[in-house]
């Protein structure tokens, strides 16, 4: 799939931009996954009229963040109404085309739209390229099919969308890109929604080759209001293979995991954990098995962390609409960001290493940790004011904790993995700092632990120094 009109035959000798195919069919492929996933959006938009879904739409769109809107118009008609819009990928810069594709939502009212279901309305969602060269390449690229959208909006306001892309190949500049089908199923209903999306993935041939095979993702969100940017809920998606080569040994990661949680931790607080494991990776000579990291933010006050979303949401469309710099923040916005962070701050929010791990042929090396922000609920204005003023006031009241735990062997293997000049990796070094008793052993198991609090740091109880 790609969106760039071919080079003239004249300039063959111009340099060439590699894996430009690869590059436009990603974009393309994200461009009608957040049409899919804003044609969904619209479902808790629908209960007035359908006017207010596809202003739902386009605003779910432009939140998205990979595109903007230009020329939108909507005819509504007794039975039938029809919505276009031009879509914008990219920003001009670095010398690229911005991508513009004209989408057209064609909508059938209910109780029974077009014959073809029972609901408020049935949404077919046409998409296509402005410049005909392009879309006459596309359609040689997918075989004379093209994707589908089509969105049913329930007589109670649930919608379901359905998006499916044809599988296709695609060759530009030598490089050859083939994919898979794709299909996703997105629900929403009330505030609630679902996605499920499958793909067997692509490869690519020419100067660098690449394979992503089967990719799934699995989510459901509920929102507390339809302002909320927080929700709750759990998003997982898994990739079993990525394998990429550029002229050098190829490099190839197996059994991505990747999972969000979002969760309400009594009435004012909001607990969120990020998880990523990689069950192998390969490149370099060298072989990770089993790499953990699992990340926690917990007891996060509600109101200030949503009100700091609105802001970066406000501060991104600003900045996809300005054709300078970046915007500055105003006066306002600056005093409100202060007030918020304190907020947080405030309420003794935690961060957590749940776990950071990797396996060796003698078993893994995990670190633990957390840090906690602890008695600024307690302070007088003045403090809370000194504290605002200088932010770096609040190292006193951090509580940090981390813990490293392995097996010597294992230990000794992960450090040698990244050459054999590291000092840790020479048991006499290793033996140095459990003598001086830096590192606890026992048995084999190798434990340390770090500690920071009220501006001290310590190793296994003994002070490293003062801050």
């Amino acid at each position: 799939m790609t969106f760039q009109t071919p080079p003239p035959a004249a300039d063959s000798r111009a340099p060439r931009r590699p894996n430009r195919a690869l590059s436009w069919t990603v974009a393309g492929l994200a461009v009608l996954g957040a049409l899919a996933g804003a044609t969904a959006y619209t479902g808790a938009r629908t209960h007035d009229t359908t006017e207010q879904a596809v202003q739902g739409m386009e605003a779910a769109l432009e939140a998205s963040g990979v595109a903007h809107i230009e020329n939108s118009r909507y005819q509504r008609g007794l039975t039938n109404s029809a919505q276009t819009m031009t879509v914008v990928l990219g920003d001009g810069k670095n010398g690229e085309k911005p991508l513009r594709l004209r989408v057209t939502n064609r909508i059938q009212h209910g109780p029974l739209p077009g014959l073809k279901a029972v609901g408020q309305a049935l949404i077919t969602t046409e998409v296509r390229f402005e410049d005909a060269a392009l879309q006459a390449r596309m359609t040689r690229a997918l075989g004379g099919k093209q994707p589908t959208i089509r969105t049913v909006v329930g007589l109670g306001g649930m919608a379901t969308t359905d998006l499916n892309i044809p599988a296709g190949t695609l060759t530009e500049a030598g490089d050859t890109v083939k994919w898979q089908p794709l299909t996703a199923q997105t629900m929403v209903s009330g505030l609630t929604s679902r996605v499920n999306l499958n793909w067997p993935g692509l490869t690519i041939a020419g100067e660098t080759a690449a394979t992503l095979g089967n990719i799934t993702v699995t989510s459901e969100t509920t929102r507390q209001s339809k302002d909320d940017l927080l929700g709750v809920g759990n998003t997982a998606a898994a990739v079993e293979s990525l394998t990429v080569s550029s002229g050098a040994a190829p490099v190839t990661v197996r059994q991505i995991r990747l999972g969000s949680e979002g969760r309400l931790n009594g009435g004012a607080h909001y607990d969120g954990r990020l998880t990523y494991d990689i069950g192998q990776l390969e490149g370099a000579g060298q072989t990770y098995k089993d790499v953990q990291i699992h990340l926690a933010a917990r007891h996060l006050a509600i109101e200030p962390l949503r009100r700091l979303g609105r802001l970066f949401n406000d501060l991104q469309a600003a900045q996809r609409g300005s054709t300078g710099n970046t915007p500055n923040l105003t006066a306002a916005q600056e005093q409100q960001l202060q007030t918020d962070l304190l907020a947080l701050l405030k309420e003794d929010p935690r961060l957590v290493i749940d776990r950071l791990s990797v396996a060796t042929d003698s078993g893994p090396v995990v670190l633990t940790g957390q840090v906690n922000l602890t008695g600024l609920g307690q302070l007088s204005g003045e403090e809370l004011t000194a504290l605002q003023q200088m932010p770096i006031l609040a190292l006193s009241r951090v509580d940090a904790q981390a813990k490293v735990q392995a097996s010597e062997p294992a230990l000794t293997s992960l450090l040698n993995s990244f050459g054999q000049g590291s000092p840790l990796s020479d048991p006499a070094a290793l033996n140095q700092l459990v003598e001086a008793g830096l590192v606890n052993r026992t048995g084999k198991t190798l434990t340390a632990d770090l500690r920071f609090k009220d501006g001290r740091s310590t190793l296994n109880g003994q002070a490293l120094g003062d801050f």
